[in-house]
């Protein structure tokens, strides 16, 4: 009907059913905004409400429960961690931890932020305060599991084991966190037939606890199986992980890495799926190793090669100072650019800890010299070399050794290929030696969320 007529008033004036309805509206919104004032008032001055008074429950306002954001801070603070901005969950699980100081979930939490973000001794120090403030037994074994995966990073690998042993004894839980901190530690002690049936049994019971847990049990077992060399069955993982996480390029660099050894054309087409994650910032510096060392071994281009290995060192990576710098200098001797590779392994000299990181620029050295025909500097290396007790046995006892060997015949080599044939052909055949394999293993590049491992 067009017009409407109200019973009991007498009708004067027909209204239009658009001047009601503006009418309403009017009423509508002063109720609205009556309401908006009354939740800011609360959301305002909630802490000078009265809780529990019965005296004057009918003199004041009764309490109004204010908004409460911790469900949506929680899952947010998950999914920075899950995407790897560590700093940004470790924001919202501090503000968490204001609201719920005794809430033992989020107390983990920020030790595993820190953790993961390279403060192991922060962390630590949470683990043993929690330790003393948390006496129920699974409350204790979840934190001693947390802290012995603290302690693997830290490379103290055998009181870890001693320490998840000892919650194994007492009170072993059966969550995925739990098996993945006890596995984390097993694989760290080189017990891999330990570890894979418990990852494996763990993967079958499906996403049980967080969903980070859930990956990092399948990423864990990807990495072992290229470990033990059972790369079928770490692709196979790999891709069911792929097909229902497409969302984390930690898993297509680690499908990268796999494409290395077969299906090479492919390394740059999955990088570039990598880049398009949302944790791509966090691995940009596996993401242009990769590019780098595709360029070096795989489409030898090696101008391309450096350029990536340029921009890697401003980036934070599996490698390390020492290896990014290791690596640039490798693609610098290949390239004949002797001046940039002298200033790099100067640096390698300052940068070396280890007797395999002293081994690795002694070989550099030996090369840069041998190049540029620098006799004096090559025979004054070999006798160096001589007098390193610890270097001499690394080359001795381990596989990339036989600096030793390769040193003598360079130096036999070159002072006899003037007058010896034979001697001159293994002169030319060492100088046309250009491309040193820069070795990695692919594991280095299948890292768990907060349990990262360098290659040097």
């Amino acid at each position: 009907m067009r017009f409407l007529l109200y019973k009991r008033t007498r009708v004067t004036k027909k209204r239009h059913l658009s001047d009601i309805g503006e009418r309403k509206m009017k009423t509508f919104v002063q109720t609205v905004a009556l309401l908006v004032i009354a939740v800011l008032s609360v959301a305002l001055y909630a802490d000078e409400l009265p809780s529990d008074n019965p005296s004057s429950a009918f003199d004041e306002l009764p309490p109004v429960p204010v908004f409460d954001t911790t469900a949506s801070d929680w899952n947010s603070c998950l999914e920075s961690f899950d995407f790897r901005d560590y700093p940004n969950a470790l924001k919202l699980v501090n503000s968490l931890i204001e609201k719920h100081p005794d809430n033992l979930t989020f107390l983990i939490r920020r030790a595993r932020c820190l953790s993961a973000m390279g403060k192991a001794d922060e962390a630590l120090r949470i683990y043993d305060s929690l330790a003393q403030k948390f006496k129920d037994k699974d409350e204790q074994s979840a934190i001693l599991s947390e802290k012995a995966v603290v302690l693997v990073q830290m490379h103290k690998n055998e009181e870890a084991l001693k320490l998840i042993r000892y919650v194994d004894d007492s009170n072993p839980l059966n969550s995925h966190r739990y098996i993945t901190c006890k596995s984390m530690v097993l694989i760290a002690n080189k017990a891999y037939n330990d570890a894979i049936p418990l990852l494996l049994c763990s993967l079958e019971q499906g996403e049980r606890g967080q969903r980070e847990d859930y990956c990092n049990t399948a990423f864990l077992l990807v990495d072992k199986y290229c470990e033990i060399g059972h790369y079928d069955i770490a692709l196979d993982i790999l891709d069911q992980l792929l097909e229902h996480y497409p969302m984390y390029g930690r898993f297509w660099l680690a499908r990268a890495a796999l494409c290395t050894l077969f299906n090479r054309d492919n390394v740059l087409n999955i990088l570039e799926k990598a880049e398009k994650c949302k944790d791509a910032p966090a691995i940009q510096g596996g993401i242009l190793f990769l590019k780098a060392y595709y360029y070096t071994y795989i489409n030898i281009n090696l101008t391309r090669a450096i350029e990536y290995a340029q921009q890697l060192m401003n980036e934070k990576s599996q490698l390390g100072d020492f290896g990014k710098t290791l690596f640039l200098s490798e693609l610098y001797l290949s390239a004949k650019q002797y001046d940039q590779a002298a200033l790099l392994i100067n640096k390698l000299d300052k940068l070396a800890k280890y007797d395999l990181e002293r081994h690795r620029t002694f070989w550099c050295k030996a090369r840069l010299y041998f190049y540029i025909e620098d006799f004096k500097a090559f025979n004054d290396l070999y006798k160096s070399f001589e007098r390193n007790d610890g270097v001499r046995l690394y080359d001795k006892n381990n596989e990339d050794g036989q600096l030793d060997f390769s040193l003598k015949v360079c130096l036999l080599a070159w002072q006899q290929k003037k007058d010896n044939e034979l001697a001159q052909i293994m002169y030319t055949s060492c100088n046309n030696d250009k491309v040193q394999k820069f070795e990695f293993p692919l594991t280095i590049l299948f890292y768990t969320a907060d349990w990262n491992r360098r290659l040097f």
